[in-house]
Order: C-alpha cells, then structure tokens, then sequence
C-alpha cells in the first residue's frame, strides 16, 4: 500500500467558531458576569452581607454600650472576638488556633475581670476611667474581622495578626496582657495609616486584559 493511500485523521472544529457572531457576543457577556461573580465572592463569601452579618450589628452595638458603661464586660467581647476570629479563618487554621486561643481567651477573660475589680476603685476615687484598650480594642477586631472583605490585603493580615495577639495576652503571667493593649492603641494607628492606603491603591488599579 503506497503513502498515499493512509487514512487521514478526522479533524474537529470547536464549536466556538462554529456559533453565530450574537451567540459568541452572549457568551463572552455571561463570562464577564461569572467574573464579576466570582470577585463578589472572594469580597464577601456569597457576593453580600447575609443574616448573620445583619444580625451581629445590633449586637455589637449593644455590647459597645455595656462595656462603655461597665468595663467588667469586656470579659463577653473577648469571646466575641474569638467567635469572630474562627468565623473567617479557613478550616486548616481554625484547627490550629482553636484550642490554644480558646484556652487563652477563658484566661484572658479572668484576669480582665480582676483587674478591672482592682482598677475600678482607684479609678473612682481619682476621677479617670479605667481604660488601656479595654473597652474597645476587642470589639474593634472583632467587628472589623467579621466585616472585612474576604480577599487577601495587608490591612486583613493586619487585624487577624491583631486578634491572635490580643486573645494570646491572656497567656502572660499577671497583668501582663495590660501592656500589650497599651502598645497596641498606639501600633494599630500607625499601621491602619500605612496599610490602609496600600490596599486602596492595590484594589483600584485595573485589571490588565488578557492576550491571546
């Protein structure tokens, strides 16, 4: 049998070239929409606030006014604060951060409450409220974890850094963990102010086509 006599392979053209030029327009548009899908999720988990984002807003709101009112509260938004932080992390690392942080949370929230009973009458007797972070620090982490976009950014490693920090205080022998509230009034500020507008000139640069 000579060469030419070979069969010769079937060949097959993609039914994208094969679709009317309005059918592959509707295409490439539904494309674009699944995109755009697809960034709502990585924002927001399912393209938007749901119930229980609704839902923690008065809540957070009514703890704020206790705690300011009462700095014996301040021991609740600690577990406030844990609930958020293993809310967004993934699985692999809330199996991780678990266990030790909820041992030093159940620490920290102790030794808040003593020292908030010892400071408190000082406090009153001098006119100055007791305040070292106490009454805002673990609701501002929590609020901004749980409201926090879900995509990479620094100010999100930022408050997640943050949050293991102030649960994992409650680890330090004594009143150890009121340093570490001081120190992070002052650090937070300057790094929201650095951090902040990193990730605001990150997520308005355009995104670049891709070529073919």
């Amino acid at each position: 049998m000579s060469a030419y006599s070979e069969p010769i392979s079937p060949f097959h053209v993609s039914a994208v070239y094969l679709k009317s030029p309005s059918e592959q327009k509707g295409s490439r548009q539904n494309g674009g929409n699944d995109s755009g899908a697809a960034a709502g999720d990585r924002m927001f988990g399912n393209g938007g606030y749901n119930w229980l984002h609704l839902a923690a807003l008065p809540l957070l709101a009514v703890l704020y006014w206790l705690v300011q009112k009462n700095p014996a509260f301040s021991a609740i938004s600690i577990f406030v604060l844990l609930a958020c932080l293993m809310f967004r992390l993934d699985p692999a690392r809330r199996r991780l951060a678990l266990a030790p942080l909820t041992f030093a949370a159940i620490l920290l929230a102790g030794r808040l409450g003593q020292f908030v009973a010892k400071a408190a009458p000082l406090a009153g007797r001098a006119g100055v409220p007791v305040d070292i972070g106490l009454t805002w620090l673990p609701l501002f982490f929590a609020a901004t974890i749980l409201y926090m976009p879900q995509r990479p950014s620094y100010s999100s490693n930022l408050l997640t850094a943050g949050s293991v920090l102030l649960l994992a205080s409650g680890l330090m022998p004594g009143e150890g963990f009121a340093a570490i509230f001081n120190a992070t009034q002052y650090f937070l500020f300057i790094a929201l102010v650095i951090l902040l507008p990193l990730d605001f000139l990150y997520s308005a640069e355009p995104s670049q086509p891709l070529h073919t």
